[in-house]
């Protein structure tokens, strides 16, 4: 099997650390897949070197090195869904699933990206297992345009978490426009 061969069959797991009872659903579903023999290599976030580390450089070197990225939006987490954004910059083939029984209190229809990208919905342990087993191959990358327009405007949303991977998005910006007052920018 060649690099590129290896590479098609790696997948990404993004998931938020919470609610508890979520976490560990997805937590035990990813181990009982990978006792499984299965067809894909699922890394989760949570099997990720860290210690000592930057969490979000470590998750976007291995969405970088993975070609299927699978995203758990069940609840709309900041760090799930920049990972989400970054994902689909790199051209990663992208896959959304969404617990039916945990209600979040935020709307996500009204984000716009997940009503366009849609979403596999599971109920148990079970399904996310068969997920990973039969419907990962179906992901498809997100196509961008492949020159960017450097003169649209940038919009920054500021999150209510303030999380290292949120500060490290504020400082680039900062850094490429020279300027901490995004209004005075545009935004």
């Amino acid at each position: 099997m060649t690099e590129a061969d290896s590479r098609e069959r790696q997948v990404f797991l993004a998931f938020a650390s919470k609610p508890t009872g979520l976490f560990e659903l997805i937590v035990d579903a990813v181990g009982e897949y990978q006792r499984s023999g299965p067809p894909f290599d699922l890394k989760p976030w949570t099997d990720l070197n860290i210690s000592g580390g930057l969490i979000w450089k470590k998750i976007f070197e291995e969405i970088d090195r993975r070609q299927f990225f699978i995203a758990d939006v069940t609840t709309l987490n900041p760090n799930v869904t920049y990972e989400l954004g970054y994902a689909i910059g790199r051209q990663r083939k992208i896959r959304l699933i969404l617990n039916r029984d945990l209600k979040d209190d935020q709307n996500r229809d009204q984000i716009g990206i997940f009503d366009v990208l849609g979403y596999t919905a599971y109920q148990s342990r079970e399904d996310l297992v068969r997920f990973f087993s039969q419907d990962i191959g179906q992901a498809e990358p997100i196509f961008t345009d492949e020159e960017i327009n450097r003169s649209a405007p940038i919009f920054l949303f500021d999150a209510e978490e303030k999380t290292e991977l949120v500060n490290h998005v504020k400082e680039r910006l900062i850094y490429r426009f020279g300027c901490a007052d995004f209004r005075a920018i545009g935004l």
